[in-house]
């Protein structure tokens, strides 16, 4: 499958997707939780079939791999600080260690 007719199937869920092309029920149980691991969303009626294929060919042809996982320089909380510190930039005001009830954008 190329990456042309990957990007194609945007609008289409992995469940759908997989429904399509086989009854086999391993198959799909084996699918859904390689969707659910690289897109961490557990049902694959909301996944996008492209996305976790793309993400399976692309490890694939570069590692060899289905699935690789990493952690970000500096752990996770590098990808919220930056957010946070633009958020402050902007006037906004980051809360932490409380219960988000509503988020306005």
């Amino acid at each position: 499958m190329s990456y042309e007719d990957v990007d194609g199937m945007d609008d289409v869920s992995l469940r759908e997707w997989l429904e399509s092309v086989t009854e086999d029920e391993d198959v799909h149980e084996f699918f859904r939780y390689i969707g659910m691991l690289a897109m961490t969303l557990p049902d694959w009626s909301e996944t996008s079939a492209s996305e976790v294929i793309w993400v399976m060919k692309r490890n694939l042809e570069e590692k060899g791999l289905l699935l690789t996982a990493a952690i970000p320089r500096g752990g996770c909380i590098s990808l919220v600080k930056p957010m946070a510190e633009k958020v402050r930039e902007e006037g906004g005001v980051v809360h932490v260690g409380a219960t988000v009830e509503e988020v306005i954008v």
